[in-house]
């Protein structure tokens, strides 16, 4: 359990966690009996989950999601001693969870996006899958590491909340991380900051997520296949697997389409944002930092992402009742200002601290509030 100061922060957390645990247990049936289920799920829980990232902040979505819970849980069940993730994965750990995330993505398209009893099937086994990392491996091991959500959370709330609280730490300590952002997500943040494969997974992202959207127009040629909703409503995923995955060719099929778009568009994603921080190094002395050149571009990452996301996100819904989707939009831009204003500030106050008596720091800067 998170470590929360008072009986009666206690009392709320443990109610706050009860109702996110039951709304996502319950998406289970009703995924499965259901065929508005997929709608529901992809373009309405899905569609808000960023957005609800941001606003609760890191800390307390990481008290509250249901996927921590079930590992936790996992981490409580027996006496066994439990292992700490190898090293070479902890090193890697960005393009692993950089990789899940593609995956899933892909199983989506192929798979869940409308058949209710795959995606009954998927959820169930993202449960199992939490609950077995925390049974076998130390403390936050699946957060950390592994949950494809991992990087989302990071990404968009680093290097701190809009709003800071209390940390989201466990009461005791497993070690499971070396730099725990669940005890200070600013210093992990600035401790990783010249990490080359969290570089490598935060400048594909934005790829990762216009790709994602992009298929469904390259699978049918037109938006009205995606805006409309009636991916959600396939049920019969199995017979297109080995369709045509490109309304312009006849090849490759769709099972291997899906995953080369995700691959293509996250690769692409990468090299146009290294190429633009290898030019902006060029421009200024100040550039010449990595802490600083790399910040700079992990706030762009996060907000174009963010954006992109919401131009897509929700829409087959949302669409249906234009109010409620231009007060999503408007919220949206609103906390994409303030996550751009956090990291302008941010910026400033690096650059606050770039010069000393003989020039500038070359290592990262940690900064306190």
């Amino acid at each position: 359990m998170p470590l929360v100061s008072t009986k009666t922060d206690r009392g709320f957390w443990f109610l706050a966690r009860f109702l996110a645990l039951a709304i996502f247990v319950g998406l289970l049936p009703l995924t499965y009996v259901t065929q508005a289920g997929p709608r529901f799920v992809w373009t309405v829980v899905i569609a808000l989950l960023p957005l609800s990232i941001v606003l609760l902040t890191y800390y307390r979505w990481r008290m509250l999601c249901p996927l921590a819970f079930f590992s936790m849980l996992g981490n409580r069940i027996g006496s066994r001693k439990r292992s700490r993730i190898p090293k070479w994965f902890e090193k890697n750990h960005y393009l692993f969870q950089f990789g899940f995330l593609l995956v899933a993505l892909s199983l989506r398209h192929l798979f869940t996006n409308g058949n209710i009893y795959f995606l009954s099937a998927f959820l169930l086994l993202i449960v199992v899958l939490a609950f077995l990392t925390g049974f076998f491996f130390l403390g936050k091991t699946w957060c950390n590491y592994l949950c494809p959500v991992g990087i989302v959370e990071k990404l968009y709330c680093e290097p701190k909340d809009l709003k800071s609280d209390y940390p989201s730490a466990c009461e005791q300590c497993h070690g499971c991380k070396k730099s725990c952002p669940d005890i200070n997500l600013e210093k992990t943040y600035w401790g990783e900051i010249a990490n080359s494969t969290k570089r490598k997974a935060y400048y594909a992202y934005p790829g990762l997520v216009f790709g994602f959207y992009a298929y469904f127009f390259l699978y049918a040629g037109n938006w009205d296949y995606y805006f409309s909703g009636a991916w959600t409503e396939e049920i019969n995923v199995l017979d297109k697997l080995n369709a045509s995955g490109f309304f312009f060719a006849a090849s490759p099929p769709r099972w291997l389409a899906s995953p080369l778009t995700l691959l293509f568009f996250s690769i692409a994603s990468f090299l146009v944002f290294s190429a633009l921080e290898r030019f902006f190094g060029y421009l200024s002395k100040e550039a010449a930092v990595v802490s600083y050149r790399r910040h700079y571009f992990f706030v762009l990452t996060s907000i174009v992402a963010f954006n992109l996301f919401y131009v897509f996100a929700g829409a087959p819904t949302f669409d249906r009742y234009p109010l409620l989707h231009m007060l999503l939009r408007i919220i949206v831009v609103s906390v994409s200002f303030m996550m751009l204003l956090k990291g302008i500030r941010t910026a400033r106050q690096i650059r606050s601290n770039l010069f000393v008596s003989k020039g500038l720091y070359a290592k990262p800067i940690h900064l306190t509030n």
